[in-house]
């Protein structure tokens, strides 16, 4: 366990592979949240007691801040038993079973059975689920099959290129409860189908946080005026996801020609 100080509070977190793993080594590291400055613009836009969709949840990094220090009703989609493992010792750890629920599968479009895929020990964050019909692990659900005890303010998704899929499968939800939206987006194609998506359902992005970029997406209203600043974001977003491809393709063509590497 290591212990998470912030906003006069403190809580546990459980971080079985901190030796290897990038956000549970930085937990342990620094004391503070990861992705912390989401997490203050997330409890500053809710209410104490407001539910909280986590999908994609982890080591529960987000799930326990916003438990804690927001007052907000959690559930959390994890299909990693290991990690689920980790999150349900910090729930317990932290008397948290009142607030947090714990839901050990994955989500995506529709029903169906499936598998960890792209497993990386030094970022667990890094893993995804591979989808069957019939063969897998465990269980994939919709989130338009799902119960939830209350209206789900905000939904976040970090689901490592398969957000337009678990979107598509809370279609009826979005409708319905008109949540505030947290999505990573990994690359320029997997934004600019999440970005069409949002504006097919009338929400308009009004912010971006993290180093892999996550936007907020709001209920629009419907001026004019919002769309235009909003057209201008999305092209601003496109433009910095192309410039940090090209960013990451020169890093790569210097370090293969040694450059910065220590070679003569």
């Amino acid at each position: 366990m290591t212990t998470i100080e912030v906003g006069g509070r403190s809580y546990a977190v459980c971080v079985p592979h901190a030796e290897a793993d990038y956000i549970q080594s930085n937990l342990v590291r620094t004391g503070r949240p990861y992705e912390e400055l989401m997490l203050q613009a997330m409890v500053a836009a809710l209410e104490p007691g407001d539910l909280v969709v986590d999908v994609g949840a982890n080591i529960g990094n987000h799930s326990l801040y916003l438990a804690v220090v927001g007052e907000l009703h959690v559930v959390a989609y994890e299909p990693n038993p290991e990690l689920v493992a980790g999150i349900s010792a910090s729930v317990e750890a932290n008397g948290l079973s009142d607030r947090v629920v714990i839901r050990d599968v994955g989500v995506h479009a529709s029903s169906a059975r499936g598998t960890m895929a792209n497993l990386d020990a030094t970022n667990l964050g890094a893993q995804s689920v591979a989808v069957a019909d019939e063969e897998g692990d465990f269980a994939v659900v919709a989130l338009d099959d799902e119960h939830f005890p209350a209206r789900v303010a905000a939904l976040k998704i970090d689901v490592e290129g398969a957000e337009i899929d678990v979107l598509e499968g809370a279609t009826a939800l979005i409708e319905r409860d008109r949540p505030l939206l947290y999505v990573e987006c990994g690359t320029l194609a997997g934004y600019q189908k999440v970005s069409s998506w949002m504006i097919r359902m009338g929400y308009a992005q009004t912010g971006t946080f993290n180093l892999t970029p996550t936007h907020l997406f709001r209920p629009a209203s419907g001026t004019p005026e919002e769309a235009e600043v909003v057209a201008a974001l999305v092209m601003a977003t496109e433009e910095i996801y192309r410039l940090n491809s090209l960013k990451a393709a020169l890093r790569a063509q210097l370090e293969e020609q040694g450059v910065g590497s220590g070679s003569a």
